[in-house]
């Protein structure tokens, strides 16, 4: 069995790491390693970079940037390809043929995480229906896992269906009870609920965390547009009151990570710094810890998370890692996007008391934020115990549905 494994990975030559990404695609490869080392195992990334797992890497089909011309190219490869198939005759340009023939080469497509089929980007989601299309035309098992599916707008609503329709099965990050995939039409392939691929990732012990009396809160922040300055102050009001009554250290955690330090999430967050309290201790997680060993970056992310008393969140994969390793967290709704996703995953641990744990920031309330964290903080305990209790619940259900479930009902 040869498998291709689809993701938006691999880091650029500014050392880009979206840890998130790069952990469900980690933990899919170290699965397949382990339970099917006979697979053959292909992988298409950004670059070609991992000397050290067990994978065939090939660079990403460049798709336009634009939206509209994005889905242009779709539709002149689709043409090309029926030629191709039926008629034998080639229109392709030299890269796209090795596309084709790259992907002709393997038995089944699996899409891993990383990458969500949604319209806020339209060159990647018309990419993936690419791939989801030569996997229809040529024969090939495709299936989707820890997906994110939507939202989607204007056009994109047309064209959703059809080719999501297309895999035999689509694995989305939802309880059971709440799976909204249907809504977009999607009838045809077998839709099972799972929790995220990340939440088996192993979490490798980091020298970052030294123990003391101090509650260490985590920060994993992301600017989000319309809502960045409100996210900033809210938590900021937050720190700085609740450092009145207890002796805290703050600890800056990216997910997403680059060479340069004061960039991307490191840069949002140093908003919060610069105003802290100076009595407020804050270490920053920079490129460099997370980059000096061999470990995979991700896996240092999870262990520094799992030693936080708390984690304030509004990366996805923040809380997939706390909550995994019981870690209460505070979370944002922001859009209809991150509202879904980020709800959704408080739902596996807790059920319909999830809204105590998330915060809409399309409101700006930082007394009601600062009122939730510390009934957080009050009850430590009792959280962390209640975590415990839903992981071991949870690690004995079929929420998990590991890769073996998927590939049975597959037959692959």
């Amino acid at each position: 069995m040869k498998v291709l494994l689809v993701a938006d990975v691999g880091r650029t030559d500014y050392g880009f790491y979206h840890v998130g990404d790069e952990a469900m695609f980690y933990e899919t490869v170290r699965w397949y390693s382990k339970n099917r080392p006979l697979y053959a195992i292909g992988a298409l990334s950004r670059s070609t970079t991992r000397k050290n797992l067990r994978v065939k890497e090939y660079q990403h089909l460049s798709f336009p940037p634009q939206d509209w011309t994005a889905r242009k190219y779709l539709f002149k490869l689709i043409i090309k390809n029926l030629l191709f198939k039926f008629t034998g005759i080639i229109k392709f340009n030299s890269v796209e043929l090795n596309f084709v023939q790259l992907v002709q080469k393997y038995d089944l497509i699996h899409f891993c995480g990383g990458g969500n089929f949604y319209s806020i980007s339209v060159s990647w989601l018309y990419y993936a229906f690419y791939i989801i299309f030569l996997g229809k035309i040529y024969g090939k098992t495709t299936i989707l896992t820890s997906q994110t599916i939507g939202p989607f707008r204007g056009i994109d609503k047309i064209f959703v269906p059809i080719f999501l329709n297309m895999p035999k099965l689509i694995g989305v990050r939802e309880p059971s009870d709440d799976i909204t995939l249907y809504k977009h039409r999607v009838i045809r392939p077998k839709v099972i609920s799972m929790i995220d691929k990340a939440y088996t990732l192993p979490s490798i012990k980091s020298t970052l965390v030294v123990q003391t009396k101090k509650t260490k809160i985590g920060l994993s922040l992301h600017r989000w547009q319309g809502v960045e300055d409100n996210m900033i102050n809210i938590v900021l009001k937050a720190l700085n009151e609740i450092a009145k009554t207890k002796d805290i250290e703050v600890f800056i955690i990216p997910h997403i990570i680059v060479k340069a330090d004061n960039d991307w999430d490191n840069l949002y967050m140093s908003q919060i710094i610069s105003k802290l309290n100076k009595q407020i201790k804050v270490k920053i997680v920079k490129y460099s810890d997370l980059t000096k060993s061999k470990n995979e970056p991700a896996c240092l992310v999870k262990h520094i998370t799992s030693k936080m008393d708390v984690l304030i969140s509004s990366r996805y994969h923040g809380l997939v890692f706390a909550l995994s390793e019981n870690v209460p967290c505070m979370s944002f709704s922001m859009g209809e996007y991150y509202k879904s996703k980020n709800e959704k995953a408080l739902k596996f641990w807790y059920g319909e008391r999830y809204s105590d744990y998330i915060f809409s920031l399309e409101n700006y309330n930082p007394t009601l934020f600062t009122k939730k964290l510390n009934s957080i903080l009050e009850d430590l305990p009792k959280q962390k115990l209640d975590l415990k209790v839903a992981n071991q619940k949870l690690s004995s259900s079929k929420s998990i549905f590991n890769l073996q479930g998927v590939l049975e009902i597959t037959k692959c």
